[in-house]
């Protein structure tokens, strides 16, 4: 059901000066927004915020408040009848929320983010400049907040699962195993069997996990085939640059595991380094280059089991993406 206050509190006026231009893009207050709610869990949850999904959804999400909060306009697009109510409604999904009140806590832990950061753009403001757009901003993600709990409580029929768009057959040397959003079993299984040869020889590996940045941006804002296209100019590009030994696995299009001869972590990151680059020069779409976070494990520094290094991976992606930059360390 959705929050009565949302509806029935007088609503503040927008405030067209706000200063937000520096973060017309949303991935700033995106970005600050994941660090905040990491930080605000004790260090054996932070896994529970799925940083990919995110990284991926949450600047849309970011520019649509900033909007609503300069305008009646972008608050009209916001709201549940609104084109940008389908970006409240996956904020379940980009916070890991899974009760009204760990939804509650989420969206107000991006309210401090954006009230925070817009008042930090501001030099000197008066008490009434700051309450006026405290008031917006708290309007604004009280919108947000409805929403998103319409979405949470909203209940889940049954249908028949749609094919992926962009999970066409990837391009010759590509190993696809199952192309399908969350093949977990496939990719598990091509580390599994590097692993084992690690138990036999003892030659120590590295495993790159690489994740497209923005996808879910990218897949509201292209043709399929369009972005078909370019996701097989990425993989290719990837694909060219490896050494006769390496194995790129595609798990699902946009995120691909690759295992590494390369024993020494410092090379590894130096390829994952030239990897990025590569990708953004390779793979261009209407102008403009994709990237990628990059995370890095070593065997047997960073353990001898697959979740281990899956995990150590998927953390170095997190802080990449936080970092913007294509890789850390």
């Amino acid at each position: 059901m959705r929050d009565a206050d949302a509806s029935t509190r007088r609503r503040p006026r927008p405030v067209p000066e706000a200063p937000v231009a520096p973060y017309a893009r949303g991935t700033g207050l995106a970005k600050a927004w994941l660090l905040a709610l990491v930080q605000a869990l004790p260090l054996q949850d932070a896994g529970r915020v799925p940083a990919a999904t995110l990284g991926d959804e949450a600047p849309a999400l970011c520019r649509a408040i900033c909007a609503a909060v300069t305008g009646d306009e972008g608050l009209r697009r916001l709201d549940l009848a609104g084109a940008d109510a389908g970006l409240a409604a996956r904020v379940p999904a980009m916070t890991g929320a899974r009760t009204p009140a760990a939804l509650h806590e989420a969206v107000d832990v991006l309210r401090e983010v954006v009230l925070g950061a817009l008042l930090g753009e501001l030099r000197s403001p008066s008490g009434a400049e700051v309450a006026a757009l405290a008031e917006r901003v708290a309007h604004v993600t009280a919108v947000v907040t409805a929403g998103a709990l319409e979405a949470l409580e909203a209940p889940v029929a049954p249908t028949q699962e749609a094919e992926d768009p962009v999970a066409a057959a990837p391009p010759e040397g590509v190993v696809s195993l199952q192309d399908v959003r969350g093949a977990r079993s496939s990719w598990r299984a091509a580390v599994e069997r590097r692993l084992e040869h690690h138990v036999r020889d003892r030659r120590p590996f590295t495993l790159l996990l690489l994740e497209l940045d923005d996808l879910h941006v990218l897949l509201a804002a292209h043709e399929a085939d369009e972005l078909v296209g370019v996701i097989h100019e990425l993989e290719r590009t990837v694909q060219a640059r490896l050494s006769p030994g390496d194995q790129l696995v595609r798990e699902e299009p946009g995120r691909y595991w690759v295992l590494l001869g390369e024993p020494d972590e410092a090379a590894a990151r130096e390829i994952a380094r030239e990897l990025a680059a590569a990708i953004r020069v390779g793979a261009v779409l209407q102008g403009a280059g994709l990237t990628v976070s990059v995370g890095v494990a070593a065997c047997p520094r960073d353990g001898t089991a697959v979740d281990a290094l899956a995990e150590r991976a998927d953390e170095g992606v997190f802080l990449a993406r936080a970092a913007g930059l294509p890789v850390t360390g």
